[in-house]
């Protein structure tokens, strides 16, 4: 066999390598962002759970004014039901 053909052989398997490599670590990235989901989900669900049983008012705005969360005892204060003040809190 020729040099050539050794190289040629090298370069393709190489190249089979780095895609398999890319596809791995496309992999691993996929299933990092959805444990970082994940834990970001439990630790929110942990913030509601801890300030549902505060007895105190517990209110969280964005930067345009609106409601981001308010917890059970806010709710009651201001009278309004989760429907009327917006379903994803």
């Amino acid at each position: 066999m020729n040099y050539n053909v050794y190289l040629y052989i090298f370069v393709i398997l190489l190249v089979a390598v780095f895609i398999f490599a890319l596809l791995q670590f496309r992999a691993i990235i996929r299933r990092c962002k959805k444990a970082n989901t994940r834990l970001k989900r439990k630790g929110e669900n942990r913030y509601k759970d801890l300030a549902n049983l505060l007895p105190q008012l517990v209110v969280e705005f964005d930067h345009n004014g609106h409601f981001i969360f308010i917890n059970d005892i806010g709710r009651d204060f201001i009278g309004y039901s989760t429907y009327e003040i917006g379903n994803d809190l």
